[in-house]
């Protein structure tokens, strides 16, 4: 369509079944006040199962054109029905170990870089903040998987966690909890957990697989590693590579990749407690 110049906002309010794109296609010559717009849903080869005479609904859709982005995108914001209404939080401050450390990272250099950050961080807290978040990130897992503490953290992350809240600091921690190593105890005693066909070429790690969380013991075992990881002392989870979850394959139940993913992130906040931070 037409729009007087400044910039468009295509979204989807709620995805509840296939994965969905935006394309905005570049004007052409003849034509430099228009510009094409395709929406698109599904094209995986998945399907839902109808019984005879009933319908399925399409994505909903929101696209608007103006020249006040801002604006536009909190229109579409107030369009998501699941979104939670606006509520003011302050920032915390603290440090995170991967943009140091990368995959390295052990339980020594997270308490000395804690102590660190605490000299050159604590005088700029807030007054309504009244600890630093020091966040362990990728390399304390014994594997993509497998979620528990290796030899780098001699007394596993509740040691670090402990550690941490007896210096007035919260912790947190960095997981991928869709993604499988295939050469992990779990992979290879449990191939039924996985999707079947579903397949992430991480640039490091190589293709893993994704844990298909429709599948009754793949969720408990989601639940088990949610909730252990909360009770080592662990309320905020940075939770990763979570689009994994979304790609089609063979589920122990039929759905669609969009709401598998649906499913896992109703496993994962339940399982991690409404006062943990996700």
């Amino acid at each position: 369509g037409s729009q007087e110049g400044g910039a468009l906002v295509a979204g989807v309010g709620e995805v509840l079944r296939w994965r969905s794109w935006i394309q905005v296609t570049t004007p052409s010559s003849s034509a430099k006040d228009e510009v094409g717009v395709v929406l698109g849903c599904g094209g995986a080869g998945e399907g839902v199962s109808l019984a005879a005479g009933e319908s399925v609904d399409s994505e909903v859709w929101f696209v608007a054109a103006g020249t006040d982005v801002h604006a536009l995108q909190r229109a579409y914001a107030a369009q998501i029905v699941t979104r939670e209404k606006e509520t003011k939080v302050e920032a915390e401050l603290g440090w995170n170990s991967w943009y140091d450390l990368w995959d390295k990272v052990s339980a020594a250099d997270v308490l000395d870089n804690a102590s660190i950050a605490a000299g050159i961080l604590t005088p700029h807290l807030p007054e309504s903040v009244d600890h630093l978040r020091i966040v362990v990130d990728d390399g304390w897992q014994e594997a993509w998987g497998m979620w528990t503490p290796n030899d780098k953290f001699p007394n596993g992350l509740i040691g670090v966690a402990e550690t941490l809240a007896a210096d007035n600091m919260k912790a947190g921690v960095w997981l991928a909890p869709l993604l499988v190593g295939p050469g992990t105890t779990l992979a290879q005693e449990h191939p039924e957990w996985l999707v079947q066909g579903a397949e992430f070429g991480h640039p490091v790690h190589g293709g893993l697989k994704v844990l298909d969380v429709t599948h009754p013991e793949a969720a408990a075992h989601l639940t088990n590693v949610i909730q252990t990881i909360v009770g080592w002392g662990y309320d905020l989870l940075k939770i990763d590579f979570l689009f994994a979850g979304t790609f089609p394959g063979g589920r122990h139940e039929n759905m669609t990749g969009m709401q598998a993913y649906k499913l896992a992130m109703e496993i994962i906040r339940e399982a991690a407690g409404d006062d943990t931070i996700l």
